[in-house]
């Protein structure tokens, strides 16, 4: 379609007078306030009139009075705007329409709140609606430290915040001479949209749940119409006024749209199959080139299927989402794609990854919820796993089974890499030291490295090799393309000397035409300013868990590794709005969307800002120290989609994976829930059985009834080695009050040591009667179905019997008061101790409070 990019920005930008509108108050319908706002703001062209069209003419009334000609794609735009809203109430009421006391057809219209704020996507979450919906203050994206986080007091978006959210639009749009929105790239206003219209509600009509996003609406209104003017053009279908605005019931019942879905397969092997020698870097050019040529396939099929990010759903753990037409030219593009994406990745990685894209056509209907549209999603993901289960075609079949061609057979004169085991005619330094490995290998290295030590980097595909800065080969439909690591300071001179396919930028926004993407990436890692290391070094797994000067504590010396991710998602986004009753009526597309960018923008955005301590609530802390401006000693390795990777010194890996359970549930309303695996290593051991061990953590706190757990530590054996089991599972609220706030607290008060002080009490619990007492519980727990281990029982309170404080002279008042509180400590452990051995819950969670305290206070 010759006009696309016209149509897609006139719908991106077809409800921008709401903003006028809340923000001046005018009495005039929202529709002509844009019309007018961008009308000052444009330059006369028919491009700027088409566009116009589309922001005046969006509802039914004033596209009526228009007699505009039957093929303006504003038709297109107003079933669009109808589709992506999920009802037809723009067409009975104009939103600023109360004030004028105008109404459709005579009727008195439904009332609307111009301050109404932003409802969580959240509240309808979970099949019920909540009578006092957490809200979002009104603000733009990237205004304050943190991620906007729903709050249950009651807000009021006032006319001054929505004038400070158009004072950034027009600063976004005004024009030049030269330039003004009709010569900008879709992506570009893409961008600035997200930062402004993030929090704007779309509708504020007081009789609805208003937590669909402006620019959710927008970016979903503009995805529509983009897939309906294709699927028109290659049927031949000219007359928009008859298929959008006459008979635009009857096309809804029309299979014009696709659902396309793409899917990575064999994301674990790859990241983790790494030497421990220089693991961070490793770790991150891995996980980070993973996501960037997840972004790099989207664009490119994007591109291929004459289609823009608007038609970008989600994007995240290696999987993605695409609305678009269901034409004959995209399906071939998709399995075309499909192929050549793992031709390339058989070429350049070998089988180790695979990825699966697949397509199920679907109705207007279904994609606003008149039918269930939780079909379209089970149609799609059929048809991924059928993909996965028959990866390659028999043509590349046949060559992976032949042992001379080019996949299997082994090269004179090669030499097989240390990393990946395959064989290459070229090894090339690895590392920071005299290690070799594939160029491949070694460049993910190269990429890691650069993304660690520098925040102000950005990502530039290009079509040349560039041998002056760190480059990898990636995935290009039309031939070789190269990932490139670039300061922003020399973006403006990479321009004049390479041929730039797309630049993308992290947790930023950069305008200009080839900025493609903004990536919100979870990228903070622990860099150590000690005397030791020159400042601000990015320091290796083996120098997080060395103390500093100032800390000089005990402790194991163990990095801690948390992987985590949340409950059930799949089913979450099949069937969260399903009411319990099976109603549908909430299952839209718009809210599809929504909930999956608040997801995204929650575990790459929100939990980097944790990392850093800037969160909603306060930090959850093992100890009760005051931590609230030390810095973190951990490295996020990946963190997207729904799961988090993360490593660092132990105990506060253990404090983050709380801090982020504590902010995905002020997130979420506790819609959302998250389970999660945390084992400690030395800094020496195999990052493969690191990753190995933690996921089987993690799947054995999803295995919990309930799920929203956390399994601690690692394995043992029962049984004479039939059986292995984690003894330390807990749901994270049991973990908090029960192991860490109730029995921990209480060994904490009792520790000779009081971690690492030198004031002793007398009651003479050090470390070597932690150990006792740790295993005379192991030994009850182990007997526990053999007569409850009654004779540990009694060597326990014989055990405890002999920490009694021992009478003695009381010299003074101080001294008196001092005995009282030793004796009441005494008794408090003694009952609390023998009350909890006898219970299978609080037993286990004894025994995971001992061996935190073993591993805290060993010398």
């Amino acid at each position: 379609m010759q006009n696309m990019d016209v149509l897609v920005k006139g719908a991106l930008l077809h409800d921008i007078g709401k903003i006028v509108y809340r923000a001046e108050g005018k009495p005039v319908n929202h529709s002509t306030l844009g019309k007018m706002f961008l009308q000052e703001r444009m330059h006369t062209s028919p491009t700027a009139t088409q566009i116009l069209h589309c922001v005046a003419y969006h509802h039914g009334k004033a596209l009526n009075a228009a007699h505009l000609p039957p093929n303006d794609i504003a038709y297109i735009v107003y079933e669009a705007d109808n589709l992506a809203s999920a009802a037809d109430r723009r067409e009975r009421f104009n939103e600023g329409e109360e004030n004028t006391g105008k109404y459709d057809n005579g009727k008195r219209g439904r009332k609307f709140d111009a301050h109404i704020p932003l409802t969580s996507i959240f509240s309808l979450f979970g099949g019920r609606d909540v009578e006092h919906p957490g809200v979002y203050p009104l603000r733009g994206l990237g205004e304050e430290d943190i991620i906007n986080y729903p709050t249950m007091e009651a807000k009021h978006a006032s006319a001054d915040k929505y004038k400070l959210l158009l004072e950034r639009l027009d600063k976004n749009l005004k024009p030049t001479p030269e330039h003004d929105v009709t010569d900008m790239n879709v992506h570009e206003i893409l961008r600035f949209y997200e930062d402004i219209t993030s929090y704007v509600p779309s509708s504020t009509d007081t009789e609805q749940v208003c937590d669909i996003s402006l620019y959710t609406h927008s970016k979903v209104t503009a995805a529509i119409a983009a897939d309906m003017a294709l699927y028109f053009e290659e049927n031949n279908i000219n007359n928009y006024k008859e298929a959008c605005f006459v008979k635009n019931k009857e096309m809804r019942d029309t299979d014009m749209f696709l659902m396309i879905s793409g899917d990575m397969s064999g994301i674990q092997d790859f990241i983790y199959t790494i030497p421990s020698k220089g693991a961070l870097k490793s770790l991150r050019g891995r996980s980070f080139y993973l996501e960037i040529f997840m972004e790099a396939v989207i664009d490119e099929l994007l591109e291929a299927c004459g289609l823009s990010r608007v038609n970008l759903l989600y994007a995240g753990g290696g999987h993605f989402y695409i609305l678009a037409p269901n034409t004959e030219a995209v399906k071939r593009t998709v399995n075309e794609m499909s192929k050549s994406v793992n031709i390339w990745l058989l070429n350049n990685v070998g089988d180790r990854l695979y990825m699966a894209l697949g397509y199920a056509p679907c109705t207007g209907n279904e994609l606003i919820g008149e039918r269930s549209q939780q079909t379209i999603f089970s149609k799609v993901s059929r048809e991924l796993g059928q993909k996965k289960l028959q990866r390659y075609g028999e043509e590349i079949l046949k060559d992976l089974f032949d042992e001379n061609s080019g996949y299997n057979s082994v090269k004179t004169q090669t030499k097989e890499c240390v990393i990946c085991h395959t064989s290459v005619r070229r090894l090339v330094p690895y590392g920071d030291e005299a290690d070799s490995a594939c160029p491949v290998c070694a460049g993910l290295y190269k990429l890691g490295k650069a993304i660690v030590e520098s925040e102000d980097s950005v990502f530039v595909i290009t079509t040349t090799e560039l041998e002056h800065m760190p480059n990898l080969e990636i995935y290009h439909c039309s031939g070789h393309a190269y990932l490139n690591v670039v300061r922003e300071s020399l973006l403006r001179t990479l321009v004049n000397e390479a041929d730039i396919l797309r630049i993308y930028v992290r947790n930023k926004s950069l305008t200009g035409t080839r900025v493609y993407q903004r990536i919100w990436l979870a990228d903070h890692v622990f860099k150590s300013n000690s005397k030791e290391c020159k400042r601000d070094t990015v320091v290796d797994f083996a120098e997080l868990v060395q103390a500093t000067d100032e800390e000089k504590r005990t402790g194991i010396k163990r990095i801690g590794v948390l992987r985590a991710d949340v409950d059930d998602l799949g089913a979450a986004f099949m069937s969260g709005f399903v009411s319990h009753d099976g109603n549908t009526k909430y299952v839209t597309l718009s809210r599809q969307a929504e909930l999956s960018r608040s997801m995204s923008l929650f575990f790459k955005l929100g939990v980097n800002q944790i990392a850093k301590r800037k969160q909603p609530c306060e930090s959850f802390s093992l100890w009760d120290t005051v931590n609230g401006g030390e810095r973190r000693k951990i490295h996020i390795i990946y963190s997207g989609g729904d799961d988090v990777c993360i490593v660092g010194d132990w105990s506060q890996v253990l404090e983050l994976a709380v801090d982020i359970r504590k902010a995905l549930g002020l997130f979420t309303g506790n819609k959302i829930t998250m389970s999660a695996g945390v084992a400690l290593f030395s800094p020496k051991y195999p990052i493969s059985k690191m990753a190995e061990i933690t996921g089987e953590l993690e799947s054995t706190a999803k295995s919990k009834e309930g799920k929203d757990s956390i399994a601690l530590f690692g394995f043992e054996s029962e049984n004479h080695g039939d059986r292995v089991i984690c003894k330390s599972v807990h749901s994270w609220k049991d973990f908090t009050e029960s192991v860490c706030g109730e029995k921990l607290r209480l060994l904490r008060d009792c520790l000779s040591q009081n971690f690492g002080s030198s004031t002793a009490n007398e009651l003479g619990l050090g470390s070597s009667m932690v150990y006792k007492l740790m295993k005379l519980v192991r030994e009850i727990e182990a007997e526990k179905d053999q007569g409850g281990g009654q004779i540990n029982i009694a060597r326990l309170l014989y055990t405890l019997a002999r920490l009694q404080p021992r009478e003695a002279s009381v010299k003074n008042n101080e001294q008196r008061l001092q005995a009282n509180r030793w004796k009441q400590l005494y008794e408090t452990l003694a009952d609390s101790l023998y009350r909890w051995v006898r219970d299978d819950k609080d037993r286990l969670e004894l025994l995971t409070a001992l061996q935190l305290c073993v591993y805290y206070t060993r010398k």
